[in-house]
């Protein structure tokens, strides 16, 4: 009897990998090499590439961006949002479907997803000067988020909050709250996952003023290609018990492990990079492994993975160190996970202790 092949593995590389390799072309050969004797497919998240548009240096920068976008076994996919706006569709499909459109935007639906899986790749191959303008201006608009992060720590440490118990985290607010915020909410006690997740999916599509805020905006358009917008602003109350009473973490996955990993990094050191790794971390239900040269964002990836109730990559730490070598470690790396057939349990919980040894210096 002939066996059943094997699937194709997802792997995502993180930017700071991608660069690494991108210093040598011969070294993307060799981990392209590996991915195929593995069975790994090289997913190419739009958060990545953004990531890498926003370096100074040109040369370096399009180097990244052509090893991650050119060769054999990679998948591009759409951007954390768009899986975000799709879990919610559903969500919403299951329980209130009267908020759904009649008749989806199907046309507007695949200029978006043809976009970010085509154009804009196609776009920063021919020129990518507009694209890291861009970039650098998104990125200076983030110092907001940094002090909101901050705020939001120093916060959590006045409660002893423990970012390994996650499930222990309550949130209440009191009735002096606006009728607009509680939106049927009487402000008892709710798993503080219930509530911010609630408060995310209100600022993305109620709350925010889309015409100033570019995130609500890019939701809005999403979302508005199978929602009716004008019924999920007038559906607060409805979308409030929803959230509040029935919705489970698996029922959202994107968002979840992005809230979660977002709490394991505000237990630790605030860094700059937070908001984007926060980004990458969306992709991770939907791949096997995730390698990353970046401590801070395997340690936050490690605490949340480890509290998620459904299946997420697990995280490998890679070593930078001697340089020259980097390209075999990372292709070791992909030789050494375990088959898919012989897994057990989660992701998250078949790579438990099989963290490389951390980056050095």
């Amino acid at each position: 009897m002939t066996a059943a092949p094997r699937r194709n593995r997802a792997v995502i590389l993180d930017n700071n990998v991608w660069s690494y390799l991108a210093a040598q072309s011969s070294d993307v050969r060799y981990v392209e090499r590996a991915a195929k004797r593995g069975n790994w497919t090289l997913l190419t998240p739009p958060s990545i590439l953004l990531e890498a548009l926003r370096r100074p240096h040109a040369r370096e920068r399009r180097a990244t961006v052509r090893a991650m976008s050119v060769g054999p076994q990679r998948r591009r996919v759409l951007p954390e949002i768009a899986m975000e706006v799709d879990d919610f569709i559903a969500l919403v499909g299951r329980h209130l479907p009267a908020l759904l459109r009649p008749t989806p935007d199907r046309l507007r639906r695949k200029a978006l997803d043809d976009y970010w899986t085509a154009g804009i790749w196609t776009e920063v191959a021919n020129d990518d000067r507009h694209s890291h303008q861009n970039q650098v201006a998104a990125a200076s608009q983030r110092a907001s988020l940094i002090a909101t992060a901050r705020e939001n720590k120093t916060s959590l440490g006045r409660i002893g909050f423990d970012a390994r118990q996650l499930h222990t985290l309550l949130h209440l607010t009191d009735e002096r709250a606006p009728a607009s915020y509680l939106l049927g909410w009487d402000g008892s006690q709710r798993e503080a996952w219930r509530v911010q997740l609630r408060d995310h999916w209100f600022r993305a599509l109620i709350w925010s003023d889309h015409q100033r805020d570019r995130s609500a905006a890019l939701y809005r358009e999403w979302a508005g290609c199978h929602l009716d917008l004008d019924a999920i602003s007038a559906a607060g109350p409805a979308l409030t018990e929803l959230f509040l009473s029935t919705v489970q973490p698996i029922d959202l996955p994107h968002a979840w492990f992005r809230w979660a990993v977002n709490m394991a990094q505000e237990a630790r050191k605030i860094g700059s990079g937070n908001a984007v790794d926060n980004q990458h971390s969306a992709y991770l239900p939907n791949a096997d492994l995730f390698i990353t040269a970046d401590r801070r964002m395997a340690d936050a990836l490690a605490i949340a993975s480890g509290q998620t109730p459904f299946p997420v990559a697990h995280t490998l730490l890679a070593i930078v160190e001697p340089l020259h070598t980097f390209a075999s470690r990372i292709g070791d790396l992909l030789q050494e996970q375990v088959a898919p057939e012989s897994t057990t349990g989660s992701r998250h919980e078949a790579s438990r202790g099989r963290m490389s040894p951390p980056v050095t210096g």
